[in-house]
């Protein structure tokens, strides 16, 4: 809701900022006709000079306007696009913490029915076989949301508020997993596994800088 009332007020239309500069036209225009009176020039003169100093103003305020409103609907494009990123990120990265959250209870299940304890390593991960499948989901929807962070599709505080300390969790569990499995599943024909899951990798590790600081 605070979002979307956030969305509301960018695109509502916004206060003129241009009143001071209107102020001091006129007062200009004002100053300028009592000079003109006090020297007293004909009534031609006055009109000729005074059409010219309105002509002036009005185009210089006219400019002044048009600039503060080209600013003004830039900065609310920019604030509106931040914002629907924002929104992009809840819902789309949410889903992928859905699936994540499934495959890591079903991993958890299978751990509880068949060996009693949680596994992360290459070796036995890969010899128990039913267990690659929500292995490989929670590493690949990660990895999802990395590379859609790495195009600068979401916003990583958004993503670090949801889930900031089960990424980091995660990379730590399946760091030493990951990095032998690149090993292992590389071959001569396809090195494609030597960057798997390299997204993933790259957002723990930004995750882990920001939290440093």
């Amino acid at each position: 809701m605070e979002l979307i009332n956030k969305i509301k007020n960018i695109t509502s239309p916004t206060r003129d900022s241009s009143w001071p500069l209107l102020f001091l036209i006129f007062f200009m225009l004002g100053s300028s006709w009592l000079l003109l009176w006090l020297n007293d020039w004909d009534k031609g003169e006055i009109i000729s000079a005074m059409s010219l100093i309105v002509a002036l103003f009005l185009t210089a305020g006219i400019y002044q306007l048009d600039k503060n409103a080209e600013k003004r609907k830039q900065e609310q494009e920019l604030q509106a696009e931040a914002l629907q990123k924002k929104y992009s990120t809840l819902t789309w990265a949410n889903s992928c913490f859905i699936e994540i959250d499934k495959a890591v209870g079903e991993k958890a299940m299978l751990e509880k029915q068949n060996i009693k304890k949680p596994i992360y390593d290459y070796k036995t991960i890969s010899e128990l076989k039913y267990l690659i499948k929500p292995v490989f989901m929670v590493l690949n929807q990660y990895s999802a949301i990395g590379t859609a962070w790495e195009n600068n599709l979401l916003d990583l505080e958004v993503v670090k508020q949801l889930r900031g300390d089960a990424i980091l969790k995660t990379w730590n569990q399946y760091e030493a997993y990951i990095a032998e499995y690149r090993i292992k599943e590389k071959t001569d024909v396809d090195d494609s596994a030597s960057n798997a899951w390299v997204s993933f990798e790259n957002l723990a590790r930004e995750l882990t800088y920001k939290k440093k600081k």
